[in-house]
């Protein structure tokens, strides 16, 4: 059986400002690194084991610095190195990086529109959910064959863990807002057994209400 918690990065400063960050390379803000240090206490802590009696035994991250600096304090605090692989990117949004989706709407309208009427269209000339969703799929599988019976972490970012939700659940990238929002530092836990993957947890952001 192989556990992957899905884990969203720190917070942004573009995160508060609500801009679409795409494969812009933001690192974290002040803020985003005390999330990042919260967690690594969370998931570090000798009492925390998974359903198969396990540690994590691997992280894996983005290689977009607002994940691979949170994945490196998680890394640090189990005494692992991180694994950077561009599969776990967030979806390339092209030349909406940078603007808040208000912006998006008014500067890009017709696009908007055809996108929200179902043209999988390259968001801002990036990528389409599909060719975005076949990437994160390839990459969640390669994690399967990979670590068999072993729990591991992947720090990515929340159109990716909002994907591999909606491919698990079998929700077309049409109904993607049925995927609730995931939360900086938020835990999304899957497990493979058997014939397929299954859903343990979603967003769990419990670490950052307890005192440190």
């Amino acid at each position: 059986m192989t556990r992957v918690l899905l884990i969203r990065h720190g917070e942004t400063s573009w995160n508060r400002e609500q801009r679409w960050q795409g494969h812009a390379d933001i690192p974290l803000s002040d803020e985003g690194m005390e999330q990042a240090q919260r967690l690594a206490r969370h998931l570090s802590s000798p009492a925390e084991r998974f359903g198969n009696g396990d540690a994590i035994r691997a992280v894996y991250s983005s290689d977009l610095r607002r994940a691979s600096q949170t994945a490196e304090v998680l890394a640090r605090a189990l005494g692992l190195e991180s694994c950077l692989d561009r599969g776990w990117r967030e979806i390339d949004v092209g030349r909406w990086t940078g603007y808040r989706r208000d912006e998006i709407r008014a500067r890009f309208g017709d696009e908007w529109r055809r996108i929200a009427a179902g043209a999988d269209l390259p968001r801002g000339g990036g990528e389409t959910f599909a060719a975005f969703s076949s990437r994160v799929i390839a990459a969640l599988e390669h994690l399967r064959r990979a670590h068999g019976r072993e729990t591991v972490a992947v720090v990515t970012h929340g159109g990716v863990i909002r994907a591999a939700l909606a491919h698990v659940v079998g929700v077309p990238w049409s109904r993607l807002r049925e995927i609730a929002r995931i939360e900086n530092t938020g835990i999304s836990e899957l497990r493979f057994e058997g014939a397929g993957w299954i859903v343990e947890g979603r967003n769990d952001v419990a670490h950052l209400t307890v005192s440190p």
